[in-house]
């Protein structure tokens, strides 16, 4: 009887071992595929001759058009890894707050992506850029003379006193967006920037007289 109790319960302890052992293995095939989703999210709109694989292909298939408007397509840059880790990270702090699981499957995938500032376009580096097709960088800042010639070939653009507020006071899309003519005192110069992100960000600034000049005859048109 002591022999038979034995058997049953070093088979029970095994048993335990061997689920335990299949959970972590489940787990860790998640993990392998998270980290794999990542690694495809970063090459797609980039991906190198010969990559077929086919969860890249679903990705650019679903990225690619807006399903209720036809036609349209979403965007075509490459993913930066700030966006993939905030498309992410509902998922990712959701595994990481579950205390079920044996192993978390997004272990080492969580975190903040490092920001960086964007380098600003020198003369070298445009130099470069023209000699080879290459950006330096994904984002670059424009120099005086570019942010110059872009207004000029803007100027009978719509649109043209939002892209003059942007480059002159560095207005965000959003606050572009947001702004009402209640929100401008023109014979003052004054707007009332209602920030979307912190309570910082919301602010009033004063403008100089051609910004007002440009406005006025915006709100005329």
């Amino acid at each position: 009887m002591v022999r038979g109790a034995a058997r049953c319960e070093s088979r029970s302890r095994h048993t335990r071992l061997w689920a335990g052992q299949r959970a972590r293995l489940r787990c860790s095939r998640v993990s392998g595929r998270a980290g794999f989703a990542h690694s495809t999210m970063r090459k797609l709109n980039t991906a190198e001759d010969g990559d077929r694989s086919e969860l890249l292909r679903r990705l650019a298939a679903a990225r690619a058009t807006i399903p209720h408007l036809p036609g349209k397509r979403v965007r075509r840059s490459p993913l930066s890894e700030t966006r993939i880790r905030r498309v992410t990270a509902p998922l990712v702090t959701a595994l990481n707050q579950c205390r079920a699981l044996p192993v978390n499957p997004a272990a080492g995938i969580g975190g903040k992506a490092r920001r960086t500032r964007p380098p600003a376009w020198t003369e070298p580096r445009e130099q470069r850029w023209r000699q080879t097709g290459k950006r330096p960088a994904p984002v670059m800042v424009w120099t005086a003379a570019q942010t110059g010639a872009f207004l000029d070939s803007a100027e009978g653009d719509r649109l043209y006193p939002a892209y003059h507020l942007a480059a002159y006071w560095g207005l965000r899309r959003s606050e572009l967006a947001g702004l009402e003519w209640a929100d401008v005192d023109l014979d003052a110069r004054r707007l009332h920037v209602r920030g979307s992100k912190t309570e910082d960000s919301d602010r009033i600034i004063t403008i100089d007289t051609d910004t007002a000049g440009v406005l006025r005859a915006w709100r005329k048109a």
